[in-house]
C-alpha cells in the first residue's frame, strides 16, 4: 500500500508572523512543528499584506495551490463584498477552510468591532479553533464544529532569546505587568497594592510593558515603562521583571473565554538560578479558572484574591527562597507540559476536520 500523502497546511495570518505573538502562537508555531510531522508538509504561512495584494491584482495563484487546509484569522479574510470570491478560490481544489481565533471576538460581553464581520466570514468556513474550552462555548452558536488547541510556547527559543538579553536592573528587583489597553479594568485592581509597594520597598521597582493606563500616573517617576516591541524580541522585556503580575477581573465576562498564556510566557522567561539551576519569573494571577489549569498555587506561581495583591507581593519580595522555588518550578513545568512539541493538537484537529 502506497504511504498516505502529506496534509499541506496554509495559514493566513496578521502582519508579519514573527512581530505578533498571536499570529505566532496561533499560525507560525504549529505549522513550523507540523512540517516536521512525516504526515503533514508542506505548510506555509501567508500575511495579510500578501492577501490583500492577491485581491487587488487579481493574482490567487500564489494563495491557491494544492492546499488541503486553509486557516484564516481575524483582520485576514476579506470585507464582505469579496468574501464569496475569496473562498470560493480556496475552495477549487476541494480545500477545508477553518477560522483561528484566541479571543471573544463575538461583541457580546465586550465590543471589539468583530461581531458582524466575525458572523458574515464564518458562514464560508467548515470549522473553528480556539485556544480554550470556555471560548469554544461561546463559539457554539455558528453551529461550526469547533476543535480546542491550548496555547502552547516554542520554550528552546523562548528561553533562549530571554537569557541573552541583557538585564537592565542588576541590582534591583522589578514587578511588571504586560499587556494591552483591553486589560484596562484588570490593572485598576492592584494599582493600591503597587502604590504600597512603593511606600515600603522603595528600591523595588514596578515596570509595565506595552500599556501604561493613565491611573498609573500616580505611581510617579519611579514607574518604567517599556514600549511595545515585535514579538522576535519580546522575551529579552520578559527578562527583565522578577515578578509578573496577571491582574483579571473575575466579574468581568470576556475575560471567562481568556488563555493563560501570561503565566507560559513568564515561566518560559528564563534566567540562570544559582550556579546550576535555570528558572523563570514567578507569577502572581487572580485565582481565575484558566489561569488556574496552569498555575498551582506557592508550586509554580501565588494564586491570589483582590484583597491578597499586596501580602502576596510583600512575600515575594521578602522570599528568596520562595521566589527561587517558584521561578525553577515555573521552567520545568513549561517545558513539560506546554511546549509546542509536535503540534499534536492541532495535527489531530485538521485530520478530523478533514475527514468530515
Amino acid at each position: 500500500m502506497p504511504p498516505a500523502r502529506s496534509i499541506a497546511v496554509c495559514a493566513f495570518g496578521r502582519g508579519d508572523a514573527r512581530t505578533l505573538g498571536l499570529t505566532t502562537y496561533r499560525a507560525l508555531w504549529p505549522l513550523e512543528a507540523l512540517a516536521q510531522r512525516p504526515d503533514f508538509g508542506p505548510c506555509r504561512f501567508i500575511s495579510q499584506a500578501e492577501v490583500r495584494e492577491a485581491m487587488r491584482t487579481g493574482r490567487y495563484a500564489a494563495l491557491t495551490e494544492n492546499y488541503d487546509l486553509y486557516v484564516i484569522q481575524r483582520l485576514v479574510a476579506p470585507d464582505t463584498a469579496g468574501a464569496a470570491e475569496f473562498f470560493g478560490r480556496l475552495r477549487a481544489n476541494g480545500a477545508k477552510i477553518v477560522f483561528e481565533t484566541d479571543d471573544d471576538l463575538t461583541d457580546e460581553h465586550r465590543w471589539v468591532g468583530y461581531g458582524e464581520w466575525l458572523e458574515q466570514t464564518l458562514a464560508h468556513v467548515d470549522a473553528i479553533t480556539v485556544s480554550t474550552p470556555a471560548l469554544a462555548r461561546r463559539m457554539e452558536r455558528y453551529g461550526k464544529p469547533i476543535y480546542v488547541a491550548v496555547n502552547r510556547i516554542k520554550t528552546g527559543w523562548f528561553t533562549e532569546v530571554s537569557l541573552q538579553a541583557e538585564r537592565l536592573f542588576k541590582e534591583q528587583l522589578v514587578v511588571g505587568l504586560v499587556g494591552t489597553r483591553t486589560h484596562w479594568g484588570d490593572w485598576h485592581r492592584v494599582l493600591d497594592a503597587l502604590k504600597r509597594i512603593q511606600r515600603e520597598y522603595p528600591d523595588v521597582v514596578i515596570a509595565v510593558a506595552g500599556y501604561n493606563p493613565p491611573y498609573f500616573r500616580c505611581l510617579g517617576k519611579q514607574l518604567v515603562e517599556f514600549a511595545g516591541v515585535p514579538f522576535e524580541i519580546y522575551p529579552a522585556i520578559i527578562r527583565q521583571f522578577d515578578i509578573r503580575l496577571c491582574p483579571l477581573d473575575p466579574a468581568d465576562p470576556f475575560n471567562a473565554a481568556k488563555s493563560a498564556v501570561a503565566a507560559l510566557e513568564a515561566m518560559a522567561g528564563a534566567r540562570p538560578v544559582g550556579k546550576r539551576l535555570g528558572g523563570a519569573i514567578p507569577v502572581v494571577q487572580r485565582g481565575v479558572k484558566h489561569y488556574q489549569r496552569v498555575v498551582a498555587h506557592r508550586h509554580n506561581g501565588i494564586v491570589v484574591r483582590d484583597e491578597d495583591w499586596y501580602s502576596a507581593l510583600a512575600e515575594l519580595i521578602e522570599d528568596h527562597a520562595l521566589r527561587r522555588k517558584l521561578s525553577v518550578n515555573g521552567l520545568r513545568w513549561v517545558r513539560r507540559h506546554r511546549d509546542i512539541g509536535n503540534a499534536a493538537e492541532w495535527a489531530a484537529a485538521y485530520k478530523q476536520i478533514l475527514a468530515s
